[in-house]
């Protein structure tokens, strides 16, 4: 469809050509030419951009529509050939990854009421690429609000990413996750984005309007969030909750992610057969994962799909979760080096780069565990994501005695820790520092919008059958802090305890 759009873009500019464009490798182009053809007209520019278009010369091509735009006389010209050549323009740039230069020109297309839906979506990508996460989240709620039959196209693992990212400015974070719910999206794995919709009504004082959002809150640890904390019983009580069987409630989860999988079918199954298999590990059924994981992985690589190569991916990872639990180091080490080989989206797959510096650090091999994400930084990742990374390298210095990388990891930590509140009290307890592993608890236990995560890591949860050396030193840090009164107290004063029938939450 872009370059549909680029074909139409060239046409509107007084170009048109006879196919839409194969555009080449990102390259250094050059404008230099543009400058000495301004002393041309724009209706002749406009004939050799057509002619440099026609013979696939986009270098040359994307000089002189860089004249054209630059030209004293562009503002005079007929609007339909101005806006096709700005719209041309922010195309070439952002297929050329001139980022920064094309989303001005991308936001002036998408100012105007005809601009395709196509348009936005291109600047949406640019924007990701910018790593402007509130700029993204304006866009998407623009699309979903004016082009609604898009939605349905729109992939689910990026909308509930976005709607429950927690760095993103929280007016525009609100904003597209109401857009999705009045839109009518829905789906079985957004249990938290509707939480957050929740604790948004809530701090407007629309509590009304969230009562109906309860029912979509079907994820038994987003369940868990409901029940245990105490600001949410008088919403509980007007939306007709009962007492929460915590068991009762994992249990029925799991059942609906079995009859999942079997009934999947295709190259679409290996997702659904990921979510079994992460229930499988969270029940300690290590043998069972590995085993379905093995028949997953024996069937073809489906690469020309990027959600299926995902669904792929994270299976390998989650196999080296079942090898490690099943005491099989040497295995799970090369399984996830194997899963940080491939791509994500297209991209380095930073996610299982950050997983295998984990995974380093829990065999206690920090150099491999500090080489595995010394690349990894804002350009890379989301903030989350620099977070776990900086973590697995201030663990990793931390070990090594490298006092320069240490310190520079817990200062940036220190500093944005929010992105990432579990990863900085593990990066603490790596340190051996119960006294600030409780301040922070005591911290977000006093802050409403950090109470959650702290409530959360303070259940019973069960315990791994198999813990390494490095596992069971940060285990003992975050038992000792948060088993100390004062912990326990602030604690019980926004939430109640529950013990949950499964394995507590891994990097």
């Amino acid at each position: 469809m872009l370059s549909t759009l680029f074909a139409v873009a060239a046409t509107l500019a007084g170009a048109p050509v006879e196919s839409a464009p194969a555009l080449p490798p990102p390259a250094a182009l050059d404008a230099s030419a543009g400058a000495a053809a301004q002393t041309a007209s724009l209706d002749d520019l406009a004939r050799k951009l057509g002619g440099e278009l026609e013979v696939e010369d986009y270098e040359a091509a994307f000089a002189t529509l860089t004249a054209i735009h630059a030209h004293p006389d562009f503002a005079a010209w007929p609007q339909q050939r101005r806006r096709g050549a700005i719209l041309l323009l922010g195309l070439l740039n952002a297929d050329f990854e001139h980022y920064e230069t094309a989303l001005p020109l991308l936001v002036q297309a998408t100012s105007w009421n005809e601009t395709p839906v196509e348009v936005w979506m291109t600047r949406i990508q640019v924007e990701a690429r910018l790593h402007d996460r509130t700029a993204v989240t304006r866009s998407l709620t623009t699309v979903i609000q004016r082009f609604p039959a898009k939605l349905p196209d729109l992939s689910k693992d990026f909308l509930i990413q976005m709607a429950g990212a927690s760095d993103v400015a929280p007016d525009p974070a609100f904003d597209l996750r109401l857009a999705l719910y009045e839109a009518g999206w829905r789906n079985d794995e957004a249990s938290f984005v509707w939480a957050k919709l929740i604790d948004d009504l809530m701090k407007r004082d629309r509590t009304a309007e969230a009562i109906p959002l309860v029912a979509l809150v079907t994820s038994p640890n987003a369940q868990l969030q409901l029940h245990a904390l105490k600001r949410y019983d008088a919403l509980m009580a007007q939306a007709g909750a009962t007492e929460f069987d915590v068991d009762a409630a994992y249990e029925q989860d799991f059942e609906k992610d079995r009859a999942a999988a079997e009934a999947a079918t295709g190259d679409k199954a290996l997702e659904k057969r990921h979510v079994y298999m992460w229930a499988l590990l969270g029940r300690g059924r290590d043998a069972e994962v590995l085993a379905m994981a093995d028949e997953s992985l024996a069937r073809p690589d489906n690469k020309s799909d990027p959600e299926i190569a995902d669904a792929r991916t994270w299976i390998m990872d989650t196999r080296g979760r079942a090898l490690m639990n099943l005491g099989r180091y040497d295995e799970a080490l090369a399984q996830q080096q194997s899963a940080a080989t491939r791509t994500e989206y297209n991209e380095d797959n930073v996610s299982q780069q950050i997983n295998l510096g984990w995974l380093y650090l829990r065999l206690g091999r920090d150099a491999d565990a500090l080489a595995a994400v010394k690349t990894i930084g804002r350009d890379q990742a989301s903030p989350y994501g620099v977070m776990q990374a900086v973590q697995v390298r201030g663990c990793a210095a931390h070990g090594l005695g490298n006092r320069s990388v240490e310190t520079t990891a817990y200062a940036y930590m220190a500093e944005h820790w929010k992105d990432a509140p579990g990863a900085w009290r593990d990066a603490l307890a790596c340190k051996g520092d119960v006294a600030a592993v409780a301040a922070l608890m005591l911290e977000q236990l006093a802050d409403p919008d950090q109470a959650d995560e702290a409530v959360a890591e303070m259940h019973t949860w069960q315990r791994p059958a198999r813990l390494t050396d490095f596992d069971r030193r940060i285990d003992a840090v975050r038992t000792e802090a948060m088993a100390r009164p004062d912990v326990i107290a602030a604690r019980d004063a926004v939430a109640r305890a529950y013990t949950v029938p499964v394995v507590g939450g891994s990097f």
